[in-house]
């Protein structure tokens, strides 16, 4: 898909003179639309061709289908989960269509063109922040109403979705994997508003109070890992940019279309530490979730690495922050991205194996583990 995206990028910008993509460019846009990273690069979506946007919004589309169909066919089998596969997929394909087009209706209202609102919706849902069209604003209630809440849902995984509607309808009680998920995605989004308000509220250079609390609060969302660019990082103090670089490391959860270490990790190196510095045996999970950071890790040392040495122009701080960024396909930059090759392609890679990795090692655990309460990858 990513090689078919990016040749019908580049060919259909060609079409029209004077917005011709280079191939580097063309491979990245797809890769960055199919991985739900959504940087935002020095050539935009904005002037390309409308075929173009459908490409990307295609691209976005079938990239949050991969997480959410191969992720959660994994968790339902990893936790013993009473959904059929045809129940999974039936749910995937309602998450990255209908309910975007219904999404993308008070967009259309607000005077948005309805393929660029589309192409918005579904990019919430996608957790990618690409945009066509007039650039999104924090204070625009459909930014905070609408898109972020859709990106929670994205992030959630289709899994845990589906159980909450199985115990609000009275069927069966939420299992271990769905309440850890809920608490801890509420509890991080908690603590990293609070570290935002401790940093900003005693700097003088930020605005209004209430300034500084919306901002924080669709920063400690955006940042995972949505990604829509309602801010550079450049514009944050350092120590905002730091608890950030921390929320995107986290990101989401299993199964879902954000990206990230994922929040069960945390909680598996928790406990699997807690058992072991008591005597007891941590468990084949613990182990699962060592190897998979141990993966990740290595994933965005040998992107920061690769990219120091192809961009030495750039700060360790930002090369930094861009590499965990698209690991977790977050897409948050310091400023717009103006690399060019092999800059794009180190990028493009590590945002296709931060997409990967996790669901080839749900896979894995899926496969070879019989006891576990939570899903890891």
């Amino acid at each position: 898909m990513a090689a078919i995206g990016a040749v019908l990028l580049y060919w259909l910008s060609r079409q029209h003179a004077g917005n011709e993509l280079t191939f580097d460019r063309a491979r990245f846009m797809a890769v960055n639309a199919l991985t739900g990273s959504g940087f935002q690069i020095a050539m935009s979506l904005n002037s390309l061709p409308r075929a173009c946007w459908v490409v990307a919004l295609l691209l976005t589309l079938a990239g949050a289908m991969f997480p959410l169909a191969a992720g959660g066919l994994a968790i339902v089998r990893i936790l013993r989960l009473p959904f059929s596969d045809a129940q999974v997929v039936r749910s995937a394909a309602f998450l990255c269509g209908l309910l975007p087009l219904a999404a993308a209706l008070p967009l259309i209202e607000s005077g948005r063109d309805p393929l660029a609102a589309f192409m918005l919706s579904a990019s919430a849902v996608a957790n990618s922040g690409l945009y066509v069209g007039r650039s999104p604003g924090m204070w625009e209630w459909q930014v905070q109403a609408l898109l972020l809440p859709l990106a929670i849902i994205g992030s959630l995984g289709l899994p845990v979705l589906l159980d909450c509607r199985d115990a609000l309808l009275g069927r069966r009680r939420l299992c271990e994997h769905s309440r850890i998920v809920l608490a801890m995605t509420a509890g991080l989004y908690l603590l990293i508003l609070a570290l935002l308000l401790v940093v900003r509220l005693g700097d003088p250079r930020e605005p209004s109070m209430l300034a500084v609390l919306v901002s924080s609060s669709t920063a400690a969302i955006n940042s995972r890992t949505f990604g829509l660019p309602l801010e550079y990082a450049q514009q944050w103090a350092g120590a905002v940019q730091w608890i950030l670089l921390l929320a995107m490391v986290v990101g989401g959860s299993p199964g879902g279309t954000a990206g990230g270490l994922k929040t069960t990790t945390l909680v598996v190196l928790y406990r699997g530490a807690r058992r072991s510095l008591r005597g007891e045996a941590p468990g084949r999970v613990f182990g699962i979730g060592l190897v998979w950071t141990a993966i990740y890790g290595a994933i965005v040392i040998v992107t920061v690495l690769a990219l120091s040495a192809g961009q030495p122009q750039l700060s360790p701080a930002r090369l930094i922050f861009e590499s965990v960024s698209a690991v977790s396909n977050v897409g948050l930059s310091m400023d717009t991205i103006s690399m060019v090759r092999p800059g794009l392609d180190l990028l493009g890679l590590a945002a296709l194996l931060g997409r990967i990795a996790p669901i080839m090692v749900l896979w894995w655990m899926a496969r070879t583990t019989r006891d576990a309460d939570l899903a890891v990858g």
